[in-house]
Order: C-alpha cells, then sequence, then structure tokens
C-alpha cells in the first residue's frame, strides 16, 4: 500500500495521468470508505441541511434531443429529511403532500460495491480550470457474482467513471452507461421490458464540511408490451441551507 501512495503521489507532482500501478483492490478500498462516508454525510445532511430538490422528466425523439416535458415536481426537505413537494407542473400544492426521491445514491453505491470491480486508472483533475485532483476510477460488472432482483440485474449490466477526491473521499463526479441490454417478463421468447439504455451522470460538491448533490441526469430508453419510450429525467438541488450547531 504505501508503494502505491508513493506512486499516486508521485504522478500528482510530475503532473503525469497516465495508467498507475495500484494494489488491485485499492479501487474497491476506496469505494468501501467513499459507501461508510456517504451514510454518515447524510446524518450531517439530515441534521444541518434544508434544500430544495427539482425533479423533471422529459420525452426525447430518435435523436436524443429533449421533446415535452411529461412532469416537473418541485420537493422541499426540511432539517431532519422531511420532505413535502410545494409545486407540481408549475402549480403549487397543498400543504402535507409528501415526497421521496426516485433515485437512491446510497442505494446504488452499496449495489455497486457488491457486483462491481473498481480499477484506478489515473489521478487527474476534472477541468482545466478546477486545480483539485480526483482519482480517476473505472468500475465494471464482476464475472464471478449473479445479481439478485431488477436493480442489481440493471447495475451488471452497466459500466463508467468515477471522479473520487484525492484528499476527501468523495464522488465529485460519476458517469455510468448501458453495455449490455435488460430484459425480463418473457412469455414465448417475447419479453414484456426491454431496457437498452440507462445513462447516468451525477455530480456533488462540498458545503463547508458536507457533501452535497448538484444535479443528477438519467437517461432511459425501453420498450413496455412493445411500445418503446425514450426519456429524460433530471434532478437539480438547490437553495441549500445550514443550520447552525447546537
Amino acid at each position: 500500500m504505501f508503494f502505491c501512495f508513493i506512486c499516486l503521489n508521485i504522478s500528482i507532482i510530475t503532473g503525469k495521468t497516465s495508467q498507475i500501478p495500484v494494489a488491485p483492490d485499492l479501487g474497491e478500498s476506496i469505494l468501501k470508505k467513499i459507501v461508510s462516508q456517504t451514510k454518515n454525510n447524510e446524518i450531517l445532511k439530515r441534521k444541518f441541511l434544508s434544500y430544495k430538490r427539482t425533479y423533471a422528466r422529459y420525452d426525447l425523439d430518435e435523436n436524443g434531443q429533449t421533446m415535452d416535458r411529461k412532469r416537473k415536481e418541485i420537493t422541499s426537505i426540511a432539517l431532519g429529511g422531511n420532505e413535502e413537494i410545494i409545486e407540481i407542473n408549475d402549480k403549487p400544492t397543498k400543504k402535507g403532500k409528501s415526497g421521496s426521491p426516485r433515485f437512491n445514491l446510497m442505494s446504488l453505491l452499496e449495489t455497486m460495491l457488491k457486483l462491481d470491480d473498481f480499477t484506478i486508472v489515473k489521478i487527474d483533475k476534472i477541468d482545466k480550470i478546477d486545480d483539485e485532483y480526483f482519482y480517476v476510477i473505472s468500475f465494471k460488472p464482476k464475472t464471478t457474482i449473479k445479481p439478485s432482483g431488477d436493480i442489481e440485474d440493471i447495475v451488471a449490466c452497466v459500466e463508467g467513471t468515477i471522479y473520487v477526491d484525492f484528499e476527501k473521499f468523495y464522488i465529485k463526479k460519476l458517469s455510468a452507461w448501458m453495455v449490455k441490454p435488460y430484459s425480463r417478463g418473457g412469455i414465448f421468447g417475447w419479453n414484456i421490458f426491454n431496457l437498452t439504455k440507462a445513462d447516468i451522470e451525477l455530480t456533488q460538491e462540498e458545503l463547508n464540511g458536507i457533501i452535497v448533490i448538484k444535479s443528477i441526469e438519467l437517461i432511459d430508453k425501453y420498450s413496455l408490451f412493445g411500445r418503446e419510450t425514450s426519456e429524460k429525467q433530471t434532478y437539480l438541488y438547490e437553495e441549500y441551507r445550514q443550520a447552525e450547531p447546537n
């Protein structure tokens, strides 16, 4: 492990971002640390942060361009994590309508940790403006683990890249894409449901010691009973307000 640490730091000092020699299980060790810290971070978010989450769903045309908006929800999340939908399709809602996210980062990370192999590709910046360095970790499904259930079956069809903060070990950016289709509900050789695209883009940032989600974009293409749908779902997290510690 010490040799790996030396190699990683030399790559930063020299500015080299090519393939680097690391222990085979270092990528998985980093993901375990991320999962643990994400759990602790969720406690801090509930205790100290209030914010708004805007969810929108759009139809996409055959070229992947955005068409009609199908739904928009704005949810207010109070201290303690209680959620209330305050607006649907640009109209205020009655008080007390509870909401919940359709995307759960903690669940995704735990499933990935079970099903995926992780390889540190390099240490690099996300862009030329940002001076922070990140572990660039690729992930792909293990061939030795059999998934169980719809969520695991879908994760086992996806691979991607994660940018992990070099010092604080949080995910700055996660990109994932489908590498093989997923089907279920087969009848006489015909599948009721076919998922052929499931792309994810997630970005986070640090806010006074707490890691917060900035945005999530999901692009899906699927058919149900032969009817094909292509859509984009977006989550924007805004208006973070931090309570003072007692």
